[in-house]
């Protein structure tokens, strides 16, 4: 998608800015390149450091059953609550809006939630090999199974095909392409470990919910949430600020460093207590709840709970 002489970008250069010369042409390749700088210190930032999640302030995402999604001896649909949601760095919104005509005549425009059936991918299943991404089948979640909804996100070029305002009307020609972010739940069966297969090239997968058909529900589904929620730098810092003492009264000696090449060992100091515990294998994140420390472990895949 779009004519572009060269790709100049490579994160490994570390290069933080494109600096425009004067007398000298301007060309697609510095220009893009500056912009995909922008982009990737960008995700890289809430990739590290803030991570997968929804928000604080808003339910982005979460997966309800609803009343008619049981036929027979599957379960054929849910609801996707709207909002938004942090994946891989990337922002990701569900936002529809529908347009409803008042009685008075008025248009008026509402946002809402929407269904699996809903999705673009769903209503046009030939979207799938224009966007050259996989189709998105009919819903089948079979008693006795488990299943997981999770986002699939990527990004496409938009040209002057699909979007027609892209044409310069004082020139009559395509002048830049678009980026655009594309995102579709999906579901697939798992075992017990509830493991999703790698993504590919270019996408990214969170997982939402674990799902369940048992005939005994109500709804006929049991949905257990998987996402992380409430996502704030704010609230971090509330936490961090209770954890050196205004909760858990431990003044300001709250202190902690890792040690994550030889030897997965935690240092807490604690009431000016030096004490060495063992954690997982490269202890990555930290948090105090006022009773233990939880500690994340990146390359182990695990959680440390410790009674401080």
């Amino acid at each position: 998608m779009g004519n572009f002489s060269r790709n100049t970008f490579d994160e490994l250069k570390h290069y933080v800015s494109v600096r425009l010369q004067q007398g000298v042409p301007i060309v697609d390749a510095d220009w893009n390149e500056m912009d995909d700088i922008r982009r990737y210190e960008l995700r890289s930032f809430l990739r590290k450091f803030v991570g997968d999640g929804v928000p604080e302030g808003n339910d982005g995402f979460r997966i309800e059953a609803v009343g008619t999604e049981q036929t027979g001896i599957a379960i054929k649909d849910f609801t996707i609550k709207r909002g938004h949601c942090l994946v891989d760095g990337m922002e990701v919104i569900n936002n529809i809006i529908i347009t409803e005509k008042l009685l008075t005549g008025e248009l008026i425009k509402i946002k809402r939630d929407i269904k699996y059936t809903e999705q673009a991918l769903f209503k046009d299943p030939s979207l799938a090999k224009r966007w050259g991404v996989d189709p998105l089948p009919p819903l089948k979640l079979l008693v006795g199974k488990i299943y997981i909804a999770y986002l699939d996100v990527w990004e496409r070029g938009v040209g002057a095909e699909e979007e027609s305002a892209l044409i310069n009307e004082s020139i009559g020609i395509e002048t830049c392409v678009r980026l655009k972010r594309e995102w579709v739940v999906r579901v697939t069966e798992v075992a017990e470990e509830m493991t999703l297969r790698e993504p590919p090239d270019g996408h990214a997968f969170y997982s939402l919910a674990k799902l369940e058909h048992r005939r005994l529900q109500i709804s006929g589904m049991a949905i257990t949430d998987l996402r992380r929620t409430e996502l704030s730098l704010a609230a971090l810092l509330d936490e961090v600020v209770d954890a050196r003492g205004k909760k858990a009264k431990l003044g300001n000696r709250f202190d902690s460093t890792v040690r994550i090449h030889r030897v997965p060992l935690l240092r807490q100091t604690l009431f000016g207590v030096g004490t060495t515990v063992p954690v997982g294998k490269n202890p990555h994140g930290i948090a105090f709840d006022g009773t233990h420390m939880w500690v994340t472990n990146e390359v182990s895949n695990n959680v440390s709970k410790i009674l401080a």
